[in-house]
């Protein structure tokens, strides 16, 4: 049996056993950064990605739940009111963000938000097959528009969430699209379920990217290393 026991100094001078009773803590070095990174755009990113990604994630909720309930309410008025409102969301971001990694990329989110859903406001949708092939197109622009982002964002150590963000739209634009017909006959109600299960997903990547910069926000602040590339820790 081992000996769960430590030597101990007494203020006397003498050496005596002691039961080892200490807890031990595994630390294991998180390193938010994976390039250089302004303190002043770590902090602005850990604070505006957060709403960003809370509102987001509301708008998908949003999206799921009120076709599933309210089934009488016009599902491209739905999706047209949620893009606008995602689009002036995205659009503020982009002021608050100017100059932080992802500026650009929330510029296109807006304008492509903003501009479809009042599209579909002034010109309303004539039928279930048009409804469809807007929203596949939308999935591509944003999968590819949160791939460019991804890119922007790659200091931070979670950008492969966006990435992966990003490729999970692009292959839900092909899916509806070979699903096109099966949705025409069944439910075009799914539609809201994609798009908001897409937005959950969007919102959770952003979010890990708004920890990440948090992360990195507070080691400055105390002086940690932050970075783990190239022999760098």
């Amino acid at each position: 049996m081992a000996d769960e026991s430590y030597s101990a100094t007494t203020p006397d001078g003498r050496e005596v056993r002691l039961p080892d009773e200490r807890t031990y803590y595994i630390n294991i070095p998180i390193h938010p950064l994976t390039g250089q990174v302004a303190d002043e755009h770590l902090h602005r990113l850990s604070l505006y990605y957060t709403i960003y990604g809370v509102v987001f994630g509301i708008v998908g909720l949003v999206s799921i739940i009120v076709p599933l309930f309210f089934k009488e309410l016009p599902l491209d008025q739905l999706i047209a009111w949620l893009l606008v409102v995602g689009g002036a969301v995205t659009l503020l971001q982009f002021f608050l963000v100017c100059g932080a990694p992802g500026t650009t990329s929330f510029l296109l989110l807006g304008i492509l938000h903003l501009g479809v859903g009042c599209w579909m406001l002034l010109q309303p949708v004539p039928n279930p097959t048009m409804l469809v092939f807007i929203v596949c197109g939308w999935f591509l622009a944003h999968g590819i528009i949160k791939l460019l982002m991804a890119c922007q964002v790659r200091q931070l150590a979670t950008w492969p969430a966006v990435l992966i963000s990003g490729l999970v739209s692009v292959i839900l634009a092909f899916v509806l699209l070979a699903l096109s017909s099966w949705l025409f006959k069944e439910s075009i109600k799914l539609l809201g379920i994609f798009i908001g299960g897409d937005l959950i997903l969007t919102a959770i990547a952003l979010l890990l990217i708004a920890f990440m910069a948090r992360l990195g926000h507070r080691a400055k602040e105390t002086h940690q290393p932050l970075l783990a590339q190239h022999g760098i820790a």
